[in-house]
């Protein structure tokens, strides 16, 4: 029993003396525009903010792009821009009947001068039927 706890504890330390260096090529990092879209649990509550993506060892905060041109379609037809809302590198759509019709495709374009274009879409789910609803008070504030 004795023999065999040494020649394990052997073999861990010749395992723990391993090291091997690998060398990985990382390619040339060329940035895009990542777009963030908030929306709040108010029906005009809409936040837009576009990032650079960044290369995989750099480690600060990722640089904002403010000088975007952003367009809102629905169904193909362009219903509204996002403009700069004064707060940070943040944008807010300008437009009537935002984000309001369910089953209708929504598409955020996203164009820059230095980044290209950038396209999302998403189709806005129907509203769930809710036919009744139960809660229970765990505790109060004071």
């Amino acid at each position: 029993m004795k023999r065999n706890s040494i020649l394990f504890f052997a073999f861990l330390l010749f395992l723990s003396a391993c090291e091997t260096v690998v060398t990985i090529d990382v390619p040339e990092h060329e940035p895009r525009m990542v777009p963030h879209f908030l929306s709040g649990n108010l029906d005009d509550e809409y936040f837009l903010r576009i990032a650079r993506s960044q290369a995989i060892d750099v480690t600060t905060f990722p640089n904002l792009v403010s000088d975007a041109d952003i367009k809102l379609y629905q169904n193909g037809t362009q219903v509204g821009v996002f403009q700069p809302s004064g707060v940070g590198s943040s944008y807010i759509p300008i437009g009537s009947n935002l984000f309001e019709t369910p089953g209708a495709e929504y598409e955020i374009i996203i164009s820059h001068e230095e980044y290209g274009t950038v396209t999302a879409r998403q189709t806005l789910p129907e509203m769930p039927n809710i036919f009744d609803a139960n809660y229970e008070i765990l505790g109060t504030y004071d």
